[in-house]
């Protein structure tokens, strides 16, 4: 065999490797366990699963594991609306992120203001751009026994008072503490809705501050306190949202410095 035949070879083996490799995408990379859930823990781990959700439900999880994860391994979640007959899926949304460990992730769906439609869905898993895993949910029409559906501490609220940067605790000097409050009404009914913020001190409730606010559709309020130039003082704190009257749903919660 000549030398120049032998590279002949070799030249076409190497372009043929180059080939075949940069056809495939393996990685080692895939979704061990998957859930679609109310909420999350701190590790992103789901708390309450769940396939069922109400048409209000404003943010909806998926929490996956994801495990034997090299660098720079892309997870992606596409969220859809499933097709009827010969219809096909309806895209809604995405969101995709760069792992280089073994983690979970939070998937999140900010639902639609008016809330998202009684149907089934589904969300894909890719991982490097090949689908792992499809999860499949629905929503139902509900309406919440106190019309309260859920209230969030937060920094700052978006355009439609939805918690935006949603926090554990305040620190004393939180220019404006929030409680983004979902409201669920029946159709032409009104409500009274109320929030009082009380400081906790020796075993007995001290009122701060109240906002009362007269709600006629479905939406949300943004509750706020807005302490005084010195801020409030460490401690715990409580807020009632109360409806006509009567209260519908509390949460203590503290004030505290980071350090």
């Amino acid at each position: 065999m000549s030398q120049r035949y032998f590279l002949g070879l070799s030249l076409l083996f190497i372009v043929a490797v180059i080939t075949i490799t940069g056809a495939c995408s393996f990685t080692t990379a895939h979704v061990a366990e998957a859930y679609m859930c109310l909420s999350v823990d701190d590790q992103n781990k789901p708390v309450v699963k769940t396939d069922k959700f109400p048409t209000y439900q404003w943010l909806i999880h998926c929490s996956a594991s994801i495990a034997n994860v090299p660098s720079s391994t892309v997870v992606k979640a596409v969220w859809s609306k499933v097709g009827e007959g010969e219809d096909s899926d309806e895209k809604i949304a995405d969101t995709e992120i760069s792992i280089d460990r073994d983690t979970w992730i939070d998937f999140t769906f900010l639902t639609p203001i008016t809330g998202l439609p009684e149907d089934t869905y589904k969300v894909d898993l890719y991982v490097q751009d090949k689908l792992d895993r499809t999860l499949t949910f629905t929503t139902y029409e509900d309406i919440p026994d106190s019309y309260i559906a859920t209230a969030v501490l937060a920094t700052a609220v978006d355009k439609y008072n939805r918690p935006s940067e949603p926090v554990q605790f305040f620190t004393p000097d939180t220019p404006v503490m929030h409680c983004a409050t979902q409201v669920v009404l029946p159709q032409d009914e009104k409500a009274n809705i109320n929030a009082q913020w009380y400081q906790l001190l020796d075993a007995k409730e001290y009122l701060i501050s109240e906002s009362p606010v007269e709600m006629d559709h479905t939406g949300w309020i943004d509750f706020t306190l807005t302490p005084s130039e010195k801020g409030l003082p460490e401690g715990i704190y409580r807020i009632v949202i109360l409806v006509d009257g009567k209260p519908a749903k509390s949460g203590d919660f503290e004030v505290k410095s980071t350090q």
